[in-house]
């Protein structure tokens, strides 16, 4: 498929501070830890998630991040800069690319040592300013695919099964697995 955009009406929205809460749950348990978290809370500002991906326990655990705004005075001004530690966050993800291990390292590092090394309080024009080149492939033996998934909360869990079925069968090399709200799975797979 192919479009071209022509007209684009975008809405600008303040810089804010947002404090992280990260959850780590079974996937039988995402969606309802997911509404269970977000339904009442109006300080969330956004929300992702990661699923995992190695081999033992593939795609049966998930980590949810939580984004809460802090109240700020004033408005907010940052000069963008590259990531913190993108060399690092680039090796690690890439590292992920037809390895068991790679994607353990990057499983534990999301769930466990990510706060530690970047803290838990962030800015949203920082936090969204991650350029895709950071984590493109540059290999031309190879290539990533990525695909987006609809998929409706009643139906999550059953796609997960299919995934765990499918994937494995066809010897796919899943790389990343992103859950954003209403259910988009943002997958990418190296080839």
């Amino acid at each position: 498929m192919f479009g071209i955009i022509l007209d684009a009406d975008l809405r600008v929205v303040p810089n804010e501070n947002y404090t992280l809460e990260r959850v780590v749950v079974p996937c039988d348990q995402y969606v309802a830890t997911l509404i269970r978290k977000t339904e009442q809370a109006s300080d969330i500002a956004l929300v992702y998630g990661r699923l995992r991906l190695t081999q033992e326990k593939f795609l049966t655990e998930g980590i949810i991040n939580l984004f809460h705004r802090v109240p700020s005075k004033g408005t907010l001004v940052t000069c963008l800069t590259d990531p913190k530690q993108a060399e690092l966050k680039r090796l690690v993800f890439r590292g992920t690319a037809g390895s068991d291990y790679g994607k353990q390292l990057r499983w534990e590092a999301e769930a466990h040592l990510d706060a530690v090394i970047s803290g838990s309080a962030f800015e949203r024009n920082a936090l969204l300013y991650e350029p895709v080149a950071l984590f493109q492939n540059r290999r031309r033996d190879s290539t990533d695919i990525l695909m987006e998934c609809f998929v409706t909360s009643g139906q999550f869990e059953p796609f997960l099964g299919e995934l765990r079925r499918i994937v494995p069968r066809n010897q796919a090399d899943l790389m990343n697995v992103t859950v954003r709200p209403r259910y988009r799975l943002d997958v990418t797979v190296c080839r």
